[in-house]
């Protein structure tokens, strides 16, 4: 019997597309509104130089979570392009019609373009970040802090297997509560 090595090549569903990595390069596909497919492919950049296998996993686990959302919301911008063409379509009927003239704003609104952007993109990444850190905090508390609480209101602070039973048992009610209120989200049903 022949032992396989792991490939290395992961990835994750986004909106309208995927994502592949593969060591340090990762592409997102993602679909257009017209149907055409938008690809892009970067590289990433690890700092998971830690050599002690706690933190490196925490860091890990970081960075990828990182990565996930970052191409999450690259392919949720393309989510609403049909919208926005359809909003470009009515400012220039507006435009030829009797409402004020959006072309001369828009051309205005172009000359600041670069600024504009960067700016985008640095608010894009601190709300990644604190995202990121927000569902840390809240999966701590829900999952591992809220059954500790529980556990020992109803038993005390005594350690035994039944206390250790209650607290395992609300984990796993806690987790699939969870994964329930996520069925619920219209974009995941």
């Amino acid at each position: 019997m022949q032992i396989r090595k792991p490939s290395g090549i992961g990835g994750q569903a986004v909106i309208e597309g995927i994502m592949m990595k593969n060591k340090s390069i990762y592409a997102i596909a993602v679909r257009r509104a017209d149907q055409s497919i938008d690809i892009k492919k970067e590289e990433c950049h690890s700092i998971t130089f830690f050599t002690i296998p706690f933190i490196r996993g925490i860091v890990y686990f970081i960075e990828i979570f990182y990565l996930g959302m970052r191409t999450f919301l690259y392919s949720a911008s393309f989510y609403g392009e049909e919208e926005v063409k359809r909003k470009q379509e009515w400012e220039e009927w507006i435009s030829t019609g009797t409402g004020r003239n959006f072309t001369k704003d828009l051309k205005k609104s172009k000359a600041m373009g670069g600024l504009a952007k960067q700016i985008k993109s640095v608010f894009n990444k601190i709300k990644i970040v604190f995202l990121m850190l927000c569902f840390i905090v809240i999966a701590v508390a829900f999952i591992f802090l809220l059954p500790m609480i529980l556990s020992e209101k109803l038993i005390g602070l005594e350690l035994s297997v039944k206390k250790t039973m209650i607290e395992e048992g609300l984990k796993v009610i806690l987790f699939f509560f969870f994964f329930l209120l996520i069925a619920k989200i219209e974009d995941v049903k």
